[in-house]
């Protein structure tokens, strides 16, 4: 009997390993500190993974952000249009305030093409837009990391972490886990606002992206100068 029951505690021991949420040594049994969350993918693109969520335009976005190991990783902050990322992010340090193209898409400026090459580009405003309008939106904590499970028309989903965005004292703000910001390939375009004009500009200072937090989600306009996340797609 007490071999059966020895035995029997060894295997629930395996299987609760085995699920990645607690590991053994010297002995002992510890949770870890980051469990082992199975996200999907659908396939590889030049090395980087990416999820079929069953979209209308055939887009296949990436798993992990710019610069992240892993789904919950914010990874690095860029400015619209840069391909470095910096200390500080201020209006004077932008390299990309001017007249730019509407869809900066594998051109220079495209940090999600040069990083990674092979199809991989910065998603459009109107890519973002689908996620929006056609995708269910769960606000989730996964490994202490807030953020949406966004789940496609298919059933698969990517996860999209609240990272916040960095401005001029260069760290992430109050908003880390609580709002999410990513740039779109598109700048803003003039004609758009009535607030626009010669003294402000917008046109060649702003571009569109992603903003979301818990209670809801939208694609707008910001100041370029911003560090924010990126999302790569194909």
């Amino acid at each position: 009997m007490m071999k059966i029951k020895n035995i029997t505690r060894i295997v629930l021991l395996v299987i609760i390993m085995l699920q990645g949420e607690y590991c053994f040594s010297q002995g002992k049994i510890y949770r870890n500190s980051r469990p082992q969350i199975r996200f999907q993918t659908t396939g590889t693109e030049n090395g980087h993974d990416y999820v079929d969520l069953g979209l209308p335009s055939g887009n296949m976005w990436a798993t992990c952000n710019i610069g992240a190991n892993h789904p919950t990783d914010f990874g690095e902050y860029y400015a619209w249009g840069e391909l470095i990322e910096k200390k500080n992010y201020t209006i004077d340090n932008c390299s990309t305030i001017g007249d730019l193209p509407l869809n900066i898409n594998n051109t220079q400026y495209d940090v999600a093409n040069n990083k990674w090459s092979g199809k991989w580009r910065l998603p459009t405003k109107d890519d973002f837009q689908e996620l929006v309008d056609l995708c269910s939106w769960k606000w989730s904590i996964i490994n202490g990391v807030a953020g949406y499970k966004i789940i496609g028309p298919n059933k698969n989903s990517i996860f999209l972490p609240a990272g916040d965005s960095k401005d001029e004292n260069g760290s992430k703000g109050q908003f880390v886990n609580v709002s999410g910001d990513y740039w779109s390939a598109n700048s803003y375009k003039k004609g758009t606002s009535i607030y626009e004009n010669n003294s402000n500009p917008i046109w060649l200072n702003c571009s569109y992206g992603l903003f979301f937090f818990n209670k809801g989600k939208d694609v707008r306009s910001y100041p370029r100068y911003f560090g924010r996340n990126i999302r790569p797609v194909f």
